[in-house]
């Protein structure tokens, strides 16, 4: 993908040691990914990439906000995030199997595209429930009483008015036994 081009990370002039990168990540960096749940983020990204000759050890720590459906109310709102998260690569002639955390590249590799991997790490600190803070005057939690109010007893008034549909009228006449 050449628009995270940003998250390649050109290791072969990098000397043995610790390096320093920083990214921040917006909504545009969801936008590269079909299917995202995140459509727009504030997050910083601070990343400490410790070279060694036979590979790299990446540590990511994450801070920022999401921007999300509340599952309540559907209304935006941020939720804040915050982890860590570490990457290992190892550079092998024979390169085996990757997982999650670990990635094989052939020692040939000069750069490593990171941007999958934070999209996948920030896919995973979404919470499993978005809800509005409590303190928020504009919470769910008033717009739901007050929906609860309204049509609290709504159907005790109509049959108090008499206004029952003719076909449920006949209902009424079933004996149960």
């Amino acid at each position: 993908m050449e628009a995270l081009q940003s998250y390649t990370i050109r290791f072969s002039g990098l000397k043995n040691g610790f390096h320093d990168f920083a990214y921040e990540i917006g909504g545009d960096f969801f936008k590269h990914f079909d299917g995202s749940l995140i459509k727009n983020a504030q997050l910083k990204v601070a990343l400490e990439l410790e070279r060694k000759t036979s590979g790299l050890v990446l540590q990511f720590k994450l801070t920022g906000e999401l921007e999300m459906p509340c599952d309540r109310c559907l209304k935006q709102i941020q939720v804040p995030v915050a982890g860590d998260a570490e990457l290992v690569v190892k550079l092998s002639a024979d390169p085996g199997e990757s997982t999650d955390n670990l990635w094989f590249l052939p020692i040939t590799a000069y750069e490593i595209n990171v941007g999958q991997f934070l999209y996948e790490t920030i896919s995973l600190m979404v919470p499993l429930r978005a809800l509005c803070r409590p303190e928020d005057s504009n919470s769910c939690q008033a717009d739901f009483e007050a929906l609860m109010q309204q049509y609290d007893g709504s159907a005790a008034k109509e049959e108090e008015d008499g206004d029952i549909d003719p076909r449920w009228e006949k209902l009424k006449n079933l004996k149960l036994n």
